[in-house]
């Protein structure tokens, strides 16, 4: 009878000194792999106990490897105390085969019976890039239009180009080579040019699907263009904005700048007027056009309140004008002195449609409407302080004066 006590103990402490471990291996057909290469891995849970169940997720660069067959999530479970492993098999497709790394997480592995989490160990899966692997790319080794001179000069990493062509030029042909000689191209031969402004794309794809565009915006020679100068640079007005510039709440206009016809993008709501200005580099930006003046163009935001800088003649007192880089742009804005960390904006509230001064912080991007009547009350207050200050410095020297002078004579009473 003490026997069999003694075994029954011992099989009611098994479970709290057995000490259960189990592997996930993960293992390929192949490592050394190429792009566009399909791999078979396998997962398989193993341990000395019999297992009861398992979850795992398994974790990879969804960039580097696309996931074919299979589920990132795996769960299972056995009914009986012979289980003691189990296998899954998946199929990936190498995207880019540096640096691939296939392992699992969020894991869990319960033994069978004592119900048990086990202590996990991961092998994971190392992926290399093959010694042949081929290495593509998608660059042009060249970019021109028959007859006619592109700028700036080809570079592969520039991705932008320009070509200005006679009025009577109504077709151009372009032509490109790729670097990768195996990589497609398309959007190069013949094109109809049918407007003042026209973009051609020319796209290069590799064998491993990446791309890049190169794109060439192609302008037929105005034989009278809208010139104007801002801050001593000259500008070309974009005739046909349409072709290059986009924009939401805003249509297409026509008005005359110097008796000259030019399309414009306008906004109803807030009475803006955008134009599109073209510098000697063929570099465009779009500018706001008021009053025969000219601003570069940008949105500045801060607590639910977003502004659009505009032109003005209008001048405030006691403040200076001066130049701030502001997004990027080169806005007018007026300051107190050049180390001025807060300065004053013309703008239109996008919102409202209001045209104001407004207080724009340098450092803080903060934004708020210019408060003139402030500025106001606190000159007229120093205008009332400073005659009330110096009426009572006068009476306080009377009064050190005459403190003095009742001092010498009753001196001069001791005195006699």
């Amino acid at each position: 009878m003490k026997k069999y006590l003694l075994i029954l103990g011992a099989l009611l402490l098994l479970p709290f000194s057995v000490k259960a471990n189990a592997i996930i291996d993960i293992t390929a057909n192949k490592t050394n792999v190429s792009s566009g290469d399909t791999i078979e891995v396998t997962t398989k849970i193993s341990s000395d106990l019999a297992i009861g169940s398992y979850e795992y997720t398994l974790d990879y660069n969804p960039n580097k490897l696309e996931l074919l067959s299979g589920n990132e999530y795996n769960f299972g479970s056995s009914n009986d105390d012979n289980t003691k492993s189990f296998t899954k098999t998946f199929s990936f497709k190498v995207l880019n085969p540096n640096d691939n790394t296939i392992t699992v997480k969020s894991y869990a592995v319960i033994s069978y019976g004592f119900n048990k989490e086990m202590t996990v160990k991961i092998n994971p899966l190392i992926i290399g890039k093959s010694s042949n692997t081929i290495t593509y790319n998608n660059y042009l080794s060249s970019l021109e239009v028959i007859d006619n001179k592109i700028t700036p000069t080809f570079d592969k990493n520039t991705t932008k180009y320009f070509l200005v062509v006679d009025p009577n030029i109504t077709e151009i042909e372009i032509k490109a080579i790729t670097e990768d000689t195996i990589s497609t191209i398309s959007g190069t031969g013949k094109k109809e040019i049918k407007n003042n402004e026209e973009t051609f794309e020319i796209k290069v794809t590799s064998p491993d699907n990446s791309s890049k565009t190169y794109t060439l915006i192609v302008s037929v020679e105005d034989q009278n263009p809208i010139k104007v100068t801002i801050d001593d640079k000259e500008y070309t007005i974009i005739k046909n904005i349409k072709d290059l510039f986009k924009k939401d709440n805003f249509e297409i206009k026509l008005i005359k700048i110097y008796d000259k016809e030019t399309q414009s993008l306008y906004n109803a709501n807030i009475n803006l007027t955008l134009l599109g200005l073209k510098d000697d580099k063929n570099n465009t930006d779009l500018y706001v056009y008021e009053n025969n003046l000219f601003i570069p163009y940008t949105e500045l935001s801060s607590n639910n309140l977003t502004i659009v800088p505009i032109p003005t003649d209008k001048k405030l007192n006691n403040y200076e004008t001066y130049t701030e880089n502001i997004n990027q742009k080169r806005l007018y804005c007026y300051k107190n002195s050049s180390n001025d960390k807060t300065c004053i904006i013309y703008a239109v509230n996008i919102n409202t449609g209001e045209k104001a001064f407004y207080t724009y912080d340098l450092d803080n991007k903060s934004i708020e409407k210019y408060n003139n009547s402030l500025k106001k009350e606190l000159n007229n207050k120093a205008f009332i302080f400073i005659p009330i200050i110096f009426i009572l410095l006068i009476t306080l020297i009377i009064l050190i004066v005459l403190k003095r002078k009742t001092k010498s004579k009753n001196k001069k009473r001791r005195i006699r």
